[in-house]
């Protein structure tokens, strides 16, 4: 009789810790998927007020589904701005689920906009997500600037 106790709530505590998502796991379902990026908004560094905001049509972001591991921290995913090829990223979420962070998979693969840095995570709903954080870009001249500006985007399904 205190076997099968002993089965049933090892099971249970079983059943109990492998249905519990952390945080960053439900984060990185809720983002999983194909967005529309509809809009970025463009802040000189360290400000508030945006210098401009371009809407845009032909631009996505695609965030792999993953399962996050004690061994697997990241997930891949994909951008495209403006039509040009996609970028390949990397992506992580912080364990409370307010930040995300994007790595280039190829450094030697910059287009147009550079996404790579932290983002706080805005607005996570089953529509809409809005990331803000740094942005890189290469001028007219072909000189690369680092983290040279902040960036609001904002993706809808």
């Amino acid at each position: 009789m205190n076997l099968t106790k002993l089965v049933i709530a090892f099971s249970s505590l079983t059943i109990l810790f492998l249905g519990c998502k952390s945080d960053e796991q439900v984060e990185a379902d809720r983002v999983s998927g194909g967005w529309r990026i509809s809009k970025i908004d463009y802040f000189q560094k360290g400000s508030s007020t945006p210098d401009s905001s371009v809407n845009y049509n032909k631009s996505s972001f695609e965030f792999g589904s993953c399962k996050l591991t004690a061994s697997n921290r990241e997930c891949i995913g994909y951008y495209s701005i403006n039509g040009l090829d996609r970028t390949a990223v990397n992506y992580s979420i912080t364990p409370q689920g307010d930040r995300m962070s994007l790595s280039l998979v190829d450094q030697n693969n910059r287009k147009g906009i550079d996404l790579t840095g932290s983002f706080q995570i805005q607005e996570n709903t089953n529509n809409t997500l809005v990331l803000h954080g740094p942005a890189s870009y290469k001028d007219k001249n072909g000189q690369f600037h680092l983290q040279a500006l902040d960036v609001k985007l904002t993706l809808n399904r």
